[in-house]
């Protein structure tokens, strides 16, 4: 009898000690693909919202094709310390694809992710959707595909959008409210339009744009750009653009900006190169070229302004 109490008592510690290790939080590196920790990039995220975290977790893509569209929901223990990256285990984005066809990854009220090395393809037309908070995406290529958020509840902040190509469009539009919502856009390749509304602390600079940039309810600093296409900046906006070159028109309304050291060339006969409306603004240093003839700037009931050591022309040269 002693012998088969002691054989029960033993087997539930090796039982407890297997559901213990098995449900034991994720921390360290791992691998995801053929002879990996895991074969799917759904299951590594799975496991990860199931068990949680207590430290950085690196899920590192083995080289491959990946046919699936990611869903991230909220991670128990994660933190701005114990972050989850996803990125190339070789470091080469071509090597490591994420093959879906329409929200490619879709963050889902998830925080402290980063994305890095990685080529996001389809198909068909697809997005990357962020819904969540301290999300970072470097040196990844977009081929072809958009960034994206537009909610009321679940918001994005604190978002980091660096070193990447190929990306279609950017757009954040918050549809509510002007919280102290943050968002970084530095040195990436933007094939189309980059549109920001209702966020407070945004910093866009040294990006090719390829089709303009539009912002509503905006706070931040736009510099070092190359912009091809028109910029809107409206709506109780604050914006200091610096050393842009911008080759399409300016509209400004209900804002106040700041232009310095900015090369603007735009406009027709009809179109002004740079409208303003009920704005407040000041110039220095920058280089207004109407190519067609037409007006240069054009007012609208200004607020106020000042404006120096600027050089205005129409039919000049556009390739400065």
């Amino acid at each position: 009898m002693k012998e088969s109490i002691k054989l029960i008592c033993f087997t539930l510690i090796i039982l407890l000690t297997a559901s213990i290790s098995y449900s034991a939080p994720l921390n360290g590196t791992y691998t995801i693909g053929s002879g990996g920790n895991y074969l799917s990039i759904n299951s590594a995220y799975s496991d990860a919202i199931l068990r949680g975290i207590d430290g950085a977790v690196m899920f590192d893509l083995v080289a491959g094709i990946y046919n699936e569209e990611v869903l991230i929901n909220s991670i128990p223990g994660s933190s701005p310390v114990n972050t989850v990256s996803l990125r190339s285990q070789t470091g080469n984005p071509a090597d490591a694809v994420i093959n879906g066809t329409s929200n490619v990854i879709k963050i889902n009220g998830a925080a402290n992710l980063k994305f890095d090395k990685l080529t996001f393809g389809s198909s068909s037309s697809f997005r990357v959707s962020i819904y969540g908070h301290n999300i970072s995406f470097t040196n990844n290529n977009f081929n072809n595909g958009s960034l994206h958020n537009s909610a009321d509840i679940l918001e994005a902040n604190n978002i980091s959008i660096t070193d990447n190509e190929n990306i279609a469009n950017i757009d954040f539009n918050k549809r509510t409210g002007l919280e102290d919502n943050k968002i970084d856009i530095l040195r990436n390749s933007i094939l189309g339009l980059v549109s920001i509304k209702r966020f407070s602390q945004v910093r866009i600079e040294n990006n090719t744009i390829g089709n303009g940039l539009n912002c509503l309810y905006f706070t931040g600093d736009i510099l070092k750009n190359k912009i091809t296409g028109n910029v809107s900046l409206a709506t109780f906006t604050t914006a200091f653009l610096y050393n842009n070159f911008i080759l399409g028109t300016i509209y400004i309304r209900f804002a106040d900006c700041t232009l310095k050291h900015n090369t603007i060339v735009g406009g027709t006969l009809i179109i002004p190169t740079f409208t303003m409306d009920l704005t407040t603004f000041k110039f220095l240093n920058n280089i207004f070229i109407n190519p067609e003839g037409g007006r240069i700037i054009y007012s609208i009931n200004t607020r106020s302004g000042s404006s120096d050591y600027n050089n205005y022309y129409n039919s000049g040269n556009n390739n400065l």
